[in-house]
């Protein structure tokens, strides 16, 4: 696995680091207590959000020292103690937007009769910490990753998850600004794209994120919503009937995202609403996409509910949970893990 570093400050970073200021808020879960199995590395004291799940040095002397988190990151166990994630503490932190996007690339293959574990070319645009790259790649074995990514220190940090996670033979990543196009080791060759771009446009349409990294990754800067679907589009493999592009987008922009595919050069194949719960209003848009072929017709598929009626705030439906059940545990055994899974040298 490699990390290559190319023109990674774009344009708006650079217009807006002015105003960056350090933000003070924590991540909280849906009923305002903090959540996840977390390590900072602030301090000698291991930090976790949910008490009753402390990691000791002792786990983490189990992880490459490279591997450990550095000051101001942290290192979460989740998505049923099948991920590690290093995150930055204050910057760009995962959501459910990850494996919304991972699940329905995965299913719509499946469902089109392409075996996840037959080898192919997958990439992640606007990569970020690596979340979709580590569940697409870990539930298609078959699949090499390619990752590109604006920010540099993402970049490098994706490249240590997905050394967490296993997937360092299969997997690249470019730090590299695709105001400049593709790089001409992607373009052409891809027979999966997948794409969490940023949603927001106007940066002084809402109160914008203090962080530059976290700012950066939910506004747009030097490419738009057309820019990162005519990327997908080149990088898809040109006269394949099945290479798709997979997007997911705020549900309130969905006619922007739609536009905006057309615009870059796809043809829509299928869309999916993903609902928070059914009763509330359309949380994210899925949408599936090639490159124009004759007599493609598009499928709306049944909307996604994340938490079933009768489900808790932590608990998925039944086949998102077989989703995350099928992945492989982590390399690296640590802390509650022990309790679930021992290896043996053997094994």
């Amino acid at each position: 696995m490699s990390v290559f570093f190319v023109d990674c400050v774009s344009r708006a970073s650079r217009e807006n680091a002015q105003w960056l200021k350090p933000a003070v808020c924590e991540p909280r879960g849906p009923r305002g207590n903090p959540i996840a199995m977390t390590v900072d590395a602030r301090s000698k004291q291991w930090y976790t959000r949910r008490k009753r799940d402390r990691w000791s040095e002792g786990d983490l002397e189990r992880l490459p020292t490279e591997l450990r988190p550095d000051e101001g990151e942290t290192l979460d166990l989740f998505l049923r103690k099948k991920v590690l994630l290093l995150q930055s503490r204050r910057g760009y932190r995962a959501n459910t937007d990850s494996q919304s996007l991972a699940y329905f690339a995965t299913r719509r293959r499946e469902a089109r009769g392409l075996s996840g574990d037959s080898e192919h070319r997958a990439l992640d645009l606007g990569a970020g910490n690596a979340l979709v790259s580590v569940l697409y790649g870990n539930h298609n074995q078959g699949a090499n990753m390619e990752l590109v990514e604006l920010q540099a220190d993402l970049a490098a940090r994706a490249d240590r998850n997905l050394a967490l996670n296993g997937l360092v033979p299969r997997s690249t990543v470019v730090c590299h600004d695709l105001a400049h196009g593709l790089p001409s080791s992607i373009e052409g060759k891809m027979d999966v794209v997948l794409c969490n771009p940023p949603f927001y446009r106007d940066i002084n349409s809402r109160s914008p994120p203090t962080r530059k990294e976290k700012l950066l990754a939910h506004f747009e800067s030097s490419v738009d919503i057309v820019g990162f679907a005519r990327a997908a589009h080149d990088a898809l493999v040109e006269g394949s009937q099945v290479a798709s592009a997979f997007f997911i987008y705020d549900a309130i922009h969905s006619e922007r995202l739609y536009e905006g595919l057309i615009k870059g050069g796809l043809e829509i194949v299928s869309t999916q609403t993903v609902f928070h719960r059914a009763h509330k209003q359309p949380l994210r848009v899925l949408f599936e996409a090639r490159r124009p072929q004759a007599n493609l017709e598009r499928e709306e598929l049944e909307p996604l509910v994340l938490h079933p009626e009768g489900t808790s705030e932590v608990e998925y439906g039944e086949d998102m949970e077989d989703f995350l059940e099928s992945l492989p545990f982590p390399q690296f055994i640590i802390g509650q893990l022990r309790d679930d899974y021992q290896r043996t040298d053997e094994e």
